[in-house]
């Protein structure tokens, strides 16, 4: 296990010498500087991964929790399909309803826009990445140019995966329930904080995509709701069945996530906060000319030069 330390001013240095010392299986990298032209986690893991000589590499967010044969069984499942990367999708949780209500609407939006399930069908242009769990063969990985080709990407997890499909290699994304679990965010606010930082990237910093998600978003979940009270007839049993489309969708993901159906009610406030952490990134990101992270700021010219 390599544990990259990237520029850390806590007690983390000296916790992980001493578990270095404990478990000789454990190498440390301690990083004190970063080169310009680079985000902080994306060359950590770059780092990482050089310093690794197996046949696969696992990128893993540090606030996963993995069960003891997660790792064996996902590589003893590619070498029996064949496949160079695989993804698997955390066990979330988060405590309170609003939370349990916002992650609801983040995991519908999630499989709504990226379609995970494409990613495996070579003549889809869907990929698919993710932070917490992914696998991938090192040759693979080398071979799509490795992190090299994104150093300035915010959502390093989802380029990466889509350097590997467009590279030709064989990816697919799986649930991990049961086999890896994440403390998401403990509260609204961290959450709005947390995802303020990706959202804008995840579009590519483009604001006309920003304004067409946003008037779907309208379309699709708040008009119908509105439109229960403002319309009669045919037009309002119309509406009628488009909210209980999205309530049937949510109440299935609900279930999926092992959380309770009656959070799917909550789905017009919910929306709304998302829309609004939409519009905050961009806002923000627009003003600040670029993203402040740890410290540093990273202009909004550079990161649209690295993104793909």
């Amino acid at each position: 296990m390599i544990v990259v330390n990237d520029r850390s001013d806590d007690g983390t240095r000296g916790i992980l010498n001493e578990l270095a010392k404990a478990h000789h299986k454990l190498q440390v990298l301690h990083l004190a500087e970063l080169p310009e032209g680079w985000l902080g986690k994306n060359h950590a893991l770059h780092v990482g991964a050089q310093q690794a000589g197996g046949e696969f590499l696992l990128f893993a967010d540090a606030d996963i929790v993995m069960d003891s044969t997660t790792i064996a069984r996902a590589i003893n499942y590619m070498l029996e399909t064949g496949l160079d990367h695989l993804v698997l999708g955390p066990e979330i949780k988060m405590p309170g309803v609003l939370l349990k209500m916002m992650l609801l609407t983040f995991s519908v939006n999630f499989m709504l826009a990226f379609k995970p399930w494409e990613a495996q069908n070579p003549k889809s242009k869907k990929s698919i990445g993710g932070g917490a769990f992914s696998l991938v063969r090192a040759e693979a990985y080398r071979a799509s140019g490795t992190l090299q080709a994104i150093p300035m990407c915010v959502d390093d997890d989802l380029k990466l995966g889509k350097l590997i499909k467009t590279h030709g290699f064989r990816q697919e994304f799986m649930g991990g329930e049961k086999m890896i679990s994440l403390e998401w965010y403990g509260s609204v606010k961290e959450m709005i904080h947390g995802l303020t930082k990706n959202s804008f990237a995840m579009l590519d910093y483009n604001v006309p995509k920003v304004a067409v998600l946003s008037l779907g978003m309208i379309a699709l979940y708040h008009w119908p709701v509105l439109a229960l009270f403002l319309t009669s007839g045919v037009t309002q049993w119309l509406n009628a069945l488009a909210v209980l489309v999205v309530l049937l969708i949510y109440g299935g993901m609900a279930r999926h996530l092992q959380l309770s159906p009656w959070l799917a009610l909550g789905f017009p406030v919910t929306i709304a906060m998302h829309f609004y952490i939409l519009w905050r990134s961009t806002l923000i990101t627009l003003a600040n000319g670029g993203i402040n992270w740890r410290n540093t700021h990273y202009s909004l010219r550079e990161l649209k030069q690295s993104n793909i």
